[in-house]
């Protein structure tokens, strides 16, 4: 069902968008199978959290807690489910201590619950740290993998769930992704009734999951779920009427919707109740049913399999649970729940995660897109997950994470296909691998390995009996891998007396309990000791029907001889020191070292980095010379490492775009080598090399400026207009545009009818040197002499003596300036968006320039004062490109753009602003402060060295903000607004997809408010602005929404600015 968020109206005054500091969640709670992986899981949670100020331990969450299965037995997520609700109840009784009712205990309560998909037994290589942990081919904006966690949070957190103020538990399976935010599906709970998800998925799918047959659908667009089968075979689910015309099934999403009410009416009846207390910290008992589920007493209760079809009619499900709990779930759940109903999301994805198999296949698939596989590095089969492995030879998909086993230059890694390669430390050399061989290497203790080798369709959860041990006949990826089974590999060796069963699972006697997660086969030691003796488990060159013949058979030498070798290196491992003590998977995840595979995968991912850095250098190098003219014919670049051309490349100082690079791979191999190694000016600071490159960089290409060299004038005035940037922002930002040139259109605009940008210096009485700022309505002064010891001057007024510095100007000079004031301001609020603080520091410099007798409003000394900008900017520290200060020092609409090189000198065309436009501008067009200041100081470091890394999303990314521009053009050329309006606000979802911290729940909210009014919409700059530019589909509604803003402001500082077209850019006035 998806339900329309749109107003019927226009009248917005009754929706509250006023609180910004409310998360999508109050709580989400991830279930964990037993206490090592819950610790695991603790581990993840506070590299998370929110660094605001806001306390939020999630993003979209204000709250986060992990709670795991009791007593350390498996409970099923059913009963994982109770208990999440149960803690979640004892934590939101905290937080009211006048409740009297655990119905208002939830009231209003958001409660996210995530199963985090078991112990991962059919995904043995992310047992360690769990499905829901797996690092994906996804980077967050500073360039780490993403895990299953984040986009299933993501993707949670941006769908709608109804007012602030309703209550509602979302329950999810974790390693399922659904993208579910792309279908707009409404996450309402309907009260009294629980509500299922589904998806369509083929007929193969449901066989693995669960499927719903549906019935009648209500008023609401929910339809009534007639019953729920559970991984049903393809005639049991056309018996059941599930399947549909098109070979199709409702599958289960995994997500399950109560309303608060019926969550607390489901604890009350098992169990749990508040003791009639005075106290203000009051706990939450729980007694019955739901206390023997947190002793851990009352066995296995799958959600799935007996909960869900039990709700849709289902009594046969219950009746496999213990007699006495199953009547008791009955009488708990069934009374409190009207009916059962699925909720269908058109057009969602069913990604899930369970096994290895699917991890290969959606890594290999075009689900994601890989960070950084640029050719000739990798092969397009290859997923390669923050690794550092060199060059491959592939002859299928493989996946590859947390891997550090060579460099480009090094001998290739031969992998067969259909690999999972997982954590492969450097000190074990290059692995090669045949089809279908996967390993997994886990730090356990301070020191000690242990390395997983098996099958790509190994599974470790079911027992290992006659009858799971048949290889399947049609092997869909090679005939090759079917002789590297690790089950029967083990089989063989029990059944030939190899190994003992009694010690390879010690006190087991049921054979339900003998698997590969159980079976203790894995040594652990130094890398030397127990590598490569586990690959000795798989048949090295024999196939099934070789190795299960007599050995009197085997008459020819070469399979003799091969299964003796096998079976030499199999005893080799039991007889050696090393190999006589063996653990199960089970008992390694309980002694795996977290720190040290949290330390391993960043140590891959940023050599990876530094290893793609100097290829890139390498393979750069030449152009960016040449581009330059400073290649030398006679030195060219050496073919080996980038490393290797520091005595060609680095004498290159002239060259910065090679310097920048340089900078950034010193920044990456600063947590490895000694600062002593690297001369002081290729470091320059431990901190952002990067900025200070790009800032030694402009100082040193400054133009020589012309201008009359007269005594000082008397009194010197600059005002400037502000811009709004419309099309082709980041591509006007160094190293970028350096590289590849830049092209924006901005729009230089007044607000209030008056130049928003002042700067006024003049002689003064007194000795000395005078600053007054007067910003945000705010008054600061001080003198030059006392600045640097004065802690209450602001950090935007730290501009004054950056741009003495970076036009050369020493107020020092007492013969020239006895005395000088100089006053500044501006009417725009901090963390605009609209380019204030460069338009600012372009004023400073064109009056440190007048009081030197250097300015003359000619194209030379525009060219002078945005070099000397972009210096004033990095000096302080805030970054930035040249499109602000451009879009000051030319008036109206109008296109900038540089060419490739270290120097940026803007070409601007003006743009005629049509009839159809001028009146769109006049008219319907709005200027909106939303009272949230923006900053973009971070997200430009980001996204600049995510630039710098490779890294192909950015790369994309760039490509079609240049692409908008084009289109952008076009619309105004055609005096089009309709046009215009649509592109302006691509413009704002590409610059949106850079970095999340562009947006935050309030400008969200604000959003939803406006847009279904609006012809187009977009925040400037690149933090995502403390302006809404906004153009409104009539004149009628443009005023009906100021009018609206006005009474009913997202904020108390928010409010309307009055705009006009600048039709003067910055002008310097002397007297």
């Amino acid at each position: 069902m998806t339900r329309s968020t749109r107003p019927t109206g226009i009248t917005l005054a009754n929706q509250d968008y006023a609180n910004g500091d409310t998360p999508r969640f109050d709580l989400v709670i991830l279930t964990a199978a037993n206490i090592v992986q819950a610790a695991g899981y603790r581990a993840q949670l506070p590299r998370r959290k929110v660094e605001d100020g806001s306390g939020w331990d999630l993003p979209c969450a204000r709250k986060a807690m992990v709670v795991a299965d009791p007593k350390g037995k498996r409970a099923g997520s059913g009963i994982a489910t109770f208990i999440a609700l149960y803690e979640a109840a004892r934590y939101f009784a905290t937080l009211s201590p006048k409740a009297r009712t655990l119905r208002e205990v939830f009231a209003g309560r958001r409660v996210l619950i995530l199963h985090s998909g078991g112990d991962s037994r059919r995904l043995p290589a992310y047992a360690a740290i769990g499905k829901i942990f797996v690092p994906l081919p996804v980077e967050n904006v500073h360039g780490d993998p993403r895990t299953v966690f984040d986009l299933v949070l993501e993707d949670f957190a941006r769908l709608d769930a109804g007012e602030l103020n309703t209550g509602s538990i979302t329950i999810a399976a974790g390693d399922v992704m659904l993208n579910l935010a792309k279908t707009g599906i409404d996450l309402r709970p309907v009260p009294g009734h629980v509500v299922g998800v589904a998806a369509r998925a083929s007929m193969e799918q449901g066989s693995r999951h669960g499927v719903f047959v549906t019935g009648s659908t209500n008023k609401t667009g929910d339809t009534r779920v007639r019953t729920f089968l559970q991984k049903p075979s393809e005639s049991q689910a056309r018996a059941a009427g599930a399947i549909n015309k098109d070979g199709t099934v409702a599958i289960d999403t995994g997500v399950v919707l109560l309303d608060s009410d019926t969550a607390a009416a489901w604890l009350n009846s098992l169990g749990a109740s508040i003791p009639k207390s005075t106290t203000r910290n009051k706990t939450i008992r729980a007694t019955g049913t739901l206390g023997a589920m947190c002793r851990a007493t009352a066995g296995s209760i799958d959600l799935y399999e007996h909960i869900l079809p039990m709700l849709a009619g289902n009594t046969e499900a219950v009746s496999k649970l213990d007699r006495k709990f199953g009547e008791a779930l009955t009488k708990a759940l069934a009374p409190n729940v009207k009916h059962f109903l699925v909720r269908h999301a058109r057009g969602a994805t069913f990604y899930h995660i369970g096994s290895t198999r699917e991890l290969l296949d959606i890594g290999t698939a075009t689900v994601f897109n890989a960070g950084r596989q640029s050719p000739p590095r990798f092969e397009p089969a290859a997923t390669v997950v923050g690794s550092d492995v060199g060059t491959l030879t592939l002859e299928g998909p493989v996946w590859i994470e947390g891997c550090q086993w060579g460099e480009v230059g090094s001998e290739p890694a031969k992998l067969g296909g259909f690999n999972v390669i997982t954590g492969w430390p450097k000190e074990a050399g290059i692995p090669k691998l045949e089809s279908g061989e996967c390993a997994a290497w886990i730090p356990v203790g301070e020191k000690t390995w242990a390395c997983l080798a098996y099958s790509l369709f190994d599974d470790w959860k079911e027992p290992l009996c006659d009858e799971n041990l048949v290889i399947p006949e049609s092997w869909p990826y090679g005939m090759a891998a079917r002789k590297h089974y690790l089950s029967a590999v083990v089989a063989h060796c029990v059944s030939r007396s190899i190994w003992n069963a009694n010690d390879i699972w010690p006190g087991t006697a049921l054979a339900k309990d003998r698997s590969l997660y159980t079976a203790r086969i894995w040594p652990i030691g130094a890398i030397s000791e127990i590598y490569p003796l586990p690959a000795a488990y798989c048949y090295y060159g024999l196939t099934m029907s070789e190795i299960d013949r007599p050995e009197s058979d085997l008459l020819e030498n070469t399979i003799k001889d091969k299964y003796i070798e096998w079976r030499t290196r199999v005893l080799q491992v039991l007889t050696s020191p090393i190999g006589r003590k063996r653990l199960s998977l089970q008992q390694l995840v309980g002694m795996v070292n977290h720190q040290r595979l949290a330390d391993q995968a960043a140590n891959s991912r940023r050599q990876g980095l530094i290893d793609h850095q100097e290829v890139r250098l390498h393979t750069d190098s030449r152009l960016d010379l040449a581009r330059e003219g400073l290649l030398r014919r006679d030195r060219p670049p050496t073919r080996n490492r980038a490393s290797d051309l520091r005595p060609t490349l680095f004498t290159h100082r002239e060259c910065p775009i090679i310097r920048i690079k340089q900078r950034r791979i010193r920044e990456l191999q600063l947590p490895y080598h000694p600062l002593e190694e690297y001369e002081l000016h290729d470091i320059a600071t431990i901190g952002d090399s990067r900025q200070i490159a790009v800032s030694s960089l402009l100082r040193e290409n400054q133009l020589e400026h012309t201008g009359c060299t007269s005594a000082p004038p008397s009194l010197i005035h600059v005002s400037a207009p502000i811009r709004i940037d419309l099309a082709g922002g980041w591509t006007d930002t160094p190293p970028i545009c350096q590289e590849h040139g830049g092209t924006v259109i901005n729009l230089a605009v007044n607000l209030d009818s008056a130049a928003p940008i002042t700067v006024t210096a003049s002689h003064s009485p007194q000795d000395g040197f005078q600053i007054e700022g007067i910003v945000d309505g705010q008054t600061h002064s001080c003198t030059l002499d006392t600045f640097p010891r004065d802690n209450t001057v602001p950090a935007w007024a730290k501009l004054v003596p950056a741009a003495s510095r970076a036009t050369e100007l020493s107020f020092r000079d007492r013969d020239k300036f006895p005395g000088l004031s100089l006053s500044f301001s501006s009417s725009v609020p901090k963390g605009s968006g609209l380019g204030t603080s460069s338009i600012l520091s372009a004023a400073l410099c064109a009056a440190c320039y007048a009081l030197q007798g250097k300015y003359s409003p000619d194209l030379l000394t525009k060219h002078a004062i945005a070099a000397a900008t972009l210096c004033v900017e990095h000096a302080i520290g805030s970054g930035g490109g040249w499109q602000d200060q451009y879009g000051a020092l030319f008036p109206g609409l109008k296109s900038l753009h540089t060419s490739a090189g270290s120097i940026q000198h803007a070409e601007c065309t003006p743009l005629t602003i049509g009839p159809c436009l001028a009146d769109t501008f006049a008219s319907r067009t709005l200027l909106y402060f939303t009272g949230q200041q923006r900053l973009a100081a971070n997200i430009l470091q980001n996204f600049v060295n995510r630039y710098l890394d490779g890294d192909a999303p950015t790369w994309r990314t760039l490509d079609r903000l240049r692409k908008n521009v084009v289109d952008v053009r076009e619309a105004i050329d055609r005096d089009d607004p309709t046009a215009f309006a649509r592109h302006i606000t691509m413009y704002w979802l590409l610059k949106r997809s850079i970095d999340p911290s562009t947006t935050n729940a309030a400008l969200n909210r604000l959003v939803a408010r406006v847009t279904p009014h609006l012809d187009g919409y977009l925040f400037p700059g690149a933090g995502g602005g403390g302006f809404l530019f906004m153009i409104a589909r009539t004149t009628a509604t443009a005023k009906t929404l100021r009018r609206d803003l006005t009474n009913h402001p997202p904020a108390p500082t928010a409010r309307f600015y009055d705009w006009s077209v600048a039709n003067k850019p910055l002008t310097v006035t002397v007297s």
